[in-house]
């Protein structure tokens, strides 16, 4: 039986990287049927949901998640990032909230939390949130450049003006920052309009605050258009 589980596993693991979701569903379904508390396939499942928009769906296999591993602040983060995009911003706080006690050395909490506080309108909350991930992680840019971009949103001119300077420094990609300094988006050139941001690519940009650094900086083309789909 263990054998099946884990090669259905790797199956619908192999799918979802071809992109074929529903395919996959229908593997981490199987895993489910057989044993419905599967960590793996509880938490695959979440993501393939979420890739083809079905959210509460989704959140439902966070919720079990949690409710086995209610410690768990890499889950707590990423159920908050289905919450945000079915417009549940305070429930999702509060999971960030809970992500940030469990793993308050970890910088990736603040910066993930800092972004539903920008979202939310509490401007300051989310400027306290990355000058805390930025002390645990002086060399983070793309905290140094959101702060400076929160900054701005408070009118402190001068501040944004060396946060940016600080993140150049360390990435100079970051010129996606200022209005009048618009650079090209990954992978495009000579584009007059921001790139529109697909539901996927939102989910992506936001999901690797929580995960990983270096895909975070994908988070750059999601920064020109300011959240706009």
């Amino acid at each position: 039986m263990e054998k099946k589980l884990e090669n259905r596993l790797k199956s619908g693991i192999g799918k979802c990287a071809q992109k074929q979701f529903e395919e996959a569903i229908r593997d981490f379904d199987e895993i489910l049927s057989i044993n419905e508390d599967h960590e793996e396939g509880l938490y695959n499942r979440a993501k393939a949901l979420f890739r083809i928009k079905k959210l509460e769906a989704s959140l439902k296999d966070f919720d079990c998640l949690i409710r086995l591993f209610p410690n768990n602040a890499f889950y707590l983060s990423e159920r908050a990032v289905a919450l945000h995009l079915a417009g549940r911003n305070s429930e999702a706080l509060t999971d960030l909230n809970r992500a940030v006690a469990l793993d308050d050395q970890n910088p990736f909490r603040y910066s993930s939390r800092a972004f539903i506080r920008d979202k939310m309108g509490d401007l300051k909350g989310a400027l306290e949130d990355y000058e805390q991930a930025i002390s645990l992680d002086p060399e983070d840019a793309i905290s140094l450049n959101n702060k400076g971009l929160i900054e701005e949103k408070l009118g402190y001119k001068e501040r944004a003006r060396h946060s940016f300077q600080q993140a150049d420094k360390l990435d100079p990609v970051k010129a996606s920052h200022q209005p009048t300094r618009t650079p090209d988006p990954v992978g495009e050139e000579d584009q007059a309009e921001p790139k529109k941001v697909t539901f996927k690519s939102y989910f992506e940009t936001f999901r690797s605050l929580v995960s990983n650094k270096e895909e975070r900086k994908e988070f750059l083309v999601f920064l020109k258009t300011k959240g706009k789909k």
